[in-house]
Parts: C-alpha cells; structure tokens; sequence
C-alpha cells in the first residue's frame, strides 16, 4: 500500500517539474 502512494507521488512530482519546466520556458 504505502508503495503504491510512493509512486503515485513521485508521478504527481514529475508531473509538477514537467509543468514548471513549461512555465519557465
């Protein structure tokens, strides 16, 4: 269970740097 959090947060951290990569760009 707690591993499927871990990745379901790494998912949402990718995706944040992902939009913040866009933004700044």
């Amino acid at each position: 269970m707690i591993y499927e959090i871990h990745e379901m947060v790494l998912r949402v951290i990718v995706v944040t740097v992902g939009h913040r990569r866009d933004i700044y760009r």
